[in-house]
């Protein structure tokens, strides 16, 4: 009889246990499915985040490099004083530091001789000689992001987030003209004139702007603060 009444016991305590067993499994199943979906999300994340584009240029420099620095020597090109140049013979000398862009600097500087008048000729036979001295042709660039830095998981890591990405690019150019005639006396000189051109690539999520004063779509006129 005393079996039979702790056998019962036993009984009613395992029934009793039962609910608050099963509650306890449905809460660690449910932490279990929350684990592996904050896993999944963060994982998703991460690969939304991994993906990126990456430019590749078979030249020593990228199309928009060469066109920031075009339109830095074209801008302060436009920005020196130029003597009167009507129908005179003109030999046009640079010098550049680095060798580069001097052809193009040549070329350039030649041209805008042409548009004012002026025969580009050889030095020897040349009435006015004009010096162009390039103190600055260059490039620089610059990376920023901001987003999730990666996150330590029970295996591997996520890989980062970034939310937003800056890559900034300028070109500058930094000219000084000097003129003399055939027999080496000076005849005029100009102020230093610089240029600065920009283009900026900001992308946030899927998004991309661009910001500048060239368009490496376009003609490179365009003007955005």
């Amino acid at each position: 009889m005393a079996r039979r009444r702790g056998a019962a016991r036993e009984s009613d305590a395992h029934r009793a246990a039962c609910p608050r067993i099963l509650a306890r499994r449905r809460i660690l199943a449910g932490c279990r499915s929350s684990t592996c979906l904050l896993t999944a999300l963060l994982l998703g994340l991460g690969a939304v985040g991994c993906a990126s584009t990456r430019t590749v240029t078979d030249t020593p420099r990228s199309s928009t490099e060469q066109l920031l620095v075009s339109e830095a020597i074209e801008r302060a090109l436009e920005g020196l004083d130029w003597p009167t140049l009507e129908g005179v013979a003109v030999a046009v000398e640079v010098l550049a530091l680095g060798e580069a862009d001097a052809p193009y600097l040549q070329a350039a500087a030649e041209a805008r001789v042409r548009s004012l008048g002026a025969r580009v000729t050889a030095r020897e036979d040349a009435e006015m000689v004009l010096g162009l001295r390039a103190g600055v042709l260059g490039t620089t660039s610059q990376h920023s992001s901001f987003g999730v830095p990666s996150i330590p998981l029970l295996v591997g890591a996520t890989p980062q987030l970034d939310l937003v990405r800056v890559l900034r690019r300028s070109g500058y150019a930094k000219l000084r003209l000097l003129a003399w005639d055939a027999t080496g006396a000076a005849m005029a000189a100009s102020p230093p004139a610089s240029a600065h051109t920009r283009s900026d690539i900001v992308s946030v999520l899927f998004l991309v702007f661009h910001r500048g004063n060239v368009d490496p779509e376009g003609d490179g006129e365009v003007d955005v603060d």
